[in-house]
């Protein structure tokens, strides 16, 4: 037996000899191949397991609840993040959504100490807008979650700064049952290369219960690429709280409820002289319903210089503070401002005022603004938009022609001057003259954000409206489609 083991040592010892270092370093390279394949399979079939097939329900949603366990970091053990990209055709409150910038998902191995392979979120950031990734998070009612833990890592490529509020990394939007908010800040350098940490541990000394995170991946102000990775929003609970992985998020709830925030604002009708009606006006006319700042109220000039119709107006006055109220010379200067527009007597113009410290409330005002009309249809616009001239006629013209329903919406194609518009430049009145614009040798005006945010208008059609004759259905769902729009 051993003389036999020797003679075997002998011949190996042998035929190692006759083996040149090429072949030694390719066997190396090849082994070291395999056992990193077979490696990073056993990662990505675990992570896509865990983060996208893991958990499901009785109503087949594959990720309702998902928490994330990461068993190597004690201080972020629960991660409320779903990995899961909402497509814009779909509807869902569970994963991340952009806005209208384009976003790279990969998933890149071996770049952490953490885990072997992460989920990474890439954009080429833009000097003049925003770069956006937002994830919505809300917090079952019966669990008192007061405090969080937040993190993630971040890296940029030839960042240059553009702008002296440039700002790059996370924003937590934390919303509270009492509909107050805090927002914490994770930002990053515009000189980082490497994969960076930052995290931050939200302790709410009030203890006021979190109904929702909303969290908000970006950059603002900066040329280059940036990416994000190991995002995590960790509960700190008691353990009696934590039932399952499903026990904290309410995702796909029945139990949401509006906010009405116009307790936070104060309105009153504004008493103006109006012109009387000199025409025969049938019931089914349409008001022009918008709303405004105060400091806006210029572009009401040119944007009702052809309008016939009602308007229903709402003007929003900024104040410090609640105590100011509308004052006397508001109302002046709003009266001086309105009577150069000539609104016929069933306008309405509301004054409101609020917290200038405040967000603008864009959909409290329209929403009153579209109280007060008492037109059968109204068109819902923004101020600084002109309708086209004898825009009454037209839309009653088609709508006598044809049978619709009352939840029928009429899509308003909008569009843009390239420059601004002086004061005398004619007001085109036909849709001939409108196309000589736009199909001109230096085109005036074209479709409205098409090179910002094409998805806002896209499905519109433009080209097929340049050449439509008659009305066409707009098809399909587009998270991001905002229409200009008559209802009833």
């Amino acid at each position: 037996m051993g003389l036999g083991m020797e003679y075997m040592l002998h011949k190996l010892r042998r035929n190692v000899g006759k083996t040149n270092s090429l072949q030694i370093i390719v066997l190396a390279i090849a082994i070291h191949s395999c056992v990193s394949v077979i490696m990073i399979y056993i990662h990505l079939v675990y992570y896509f397991d865990t983060h996208f097939s893991k958990h499901h329900s009785e109503h087949n949603h594959s990720n309702i609840g998902q928490i994330v366990y990461i068993k190597s970091d004690e201080e972020f053990g629960l991660n409320l993040i779903h990995n899961d990209m909402i497509k814009s055709n779909n509807i869902s409150d569970k994963g991340w959504f952009s806005d209208h910038s384009k976003w790279i998902v990969s998933v890149n191995c071996f770049n952490n100490q953490w885990s072997l392979c992460s989920q990474i979120l890439s954009t080429q950031c833009k000097a003049d807008r925003s770069r956006a990734m937002y994830q919505f998070i809300p917090i079952r009612h019966d669990i008192d979650l007061y405090d969080i833990n937040v993190s993630l890592r971040a890296t940029a490529d030839q960042l240059v700064e553009q702008s002296n509020q440039a700002f790059y990394g996370m924003l937590v939007y934390i919303k509270f049952d009492d509909n107050s908010h805090e927002i914490i800040r994770l930002q990053f350098p515009s000189e980082l290369e490497l994969w960076t940490q930052r995290k931050s541990r939200f302790h709410n000394k009030l203890k006021k219960r979190i109904e929702s995170i909303t969290l908000m991946i970006t950059c603002f102000g900066y040329s280059g690429s940036v990416s994000f990775t190991d995002i995590k929003v960790s509960p700190i609970l008691e353990k009696s709280q934590i039932e399952t992985s499903d026990g904290i998020g309410r995702w796909c709830h029945n139990t949401y409820k509006p906010i009405d925030i116009t307790d936070n604002l104060r309105y009153e009708p504004m008493v103006i002289s109006l012109v009387p009606i000199h025409r025969t006006r049938q019931k089914s006319d349409v008001t022009f319903v918008t709303q405004l700042s105060m400091d806006r109220l210029i572009v009401l000039e040119r944007s009702l210089q052809s309008w016939v119709g009602p308007v229903s107006i709402v003007i929003f006055i900024p104040l410090k503070n609640v105590g100011e109220g509308i004052q006397e010379w508001h109302r002046l200067y709003i009266s001086k401002k309105l009577k150069i527009l000539n609104l016929t007597h069933e306008s309405h113009v509301n004054l409101v005022s609020g917290l200038e410290s405040d967000e603008y409330p864009i959909n409290a005002l329209r929403n009153i603004a579209i109280k007060h009309v008492k037109t059968k249809f109204m068109f819902i616009s923004d101020a600084d938009f002109q309708p086209s001239p004898d825009f009454n006629n037209r839309f009653m013209s088609i709508f006598s022609k044809h049978e619709y329903t009352s939840r029928t919406a009429f899509v308003v194609p909008a569009f843009e001057y390239l420059e601004s518009p002086q004061k005398e430049d004619p007001i085109p009145k036909t849709k001939e003259e409108f196309m000589q614009l736009i199909h001109r040798e230096e085109p005036m005006v074209q479709p409205f954000r098409v090179l910002e945010s094409a998805d806002a208008h896209r499905l519109t059609n433009y080209w097929k409206w340049y050449y439509a004759t008659q009305t066409y259905p707009v098809m399909g769902f587009l998270d991001k489609y905002e229409p200009y729009i008559v209802v009833e």
